[in-house]
């Protein structure tokens, strides 16, 4: 969703989650990837999954 342009508020809604755990999960995300931004995070996910 993040590629999609969405924010943390819009995933968290989507999902039905609260925001704070949508931060919580991106972090985490962030750390077993070896990442330390939203760019990177993107421009892993279009280089390794056409959207």
């Amino acid at each position: 969703m993040y590629a999609e342009g969405h924010g943390n508020l819009e995933i968290a809604n989507s999902l039905d989650i609260k925001q704070n755990t949508v931060s919580t999960i991106k972090k985490n995300i962030f750390d077993k990837l070896k990442i330390e931004n939203l760019v990177e995070l993107i421009d892993l996910i279009n280089t390794h999954h056409k959207i």
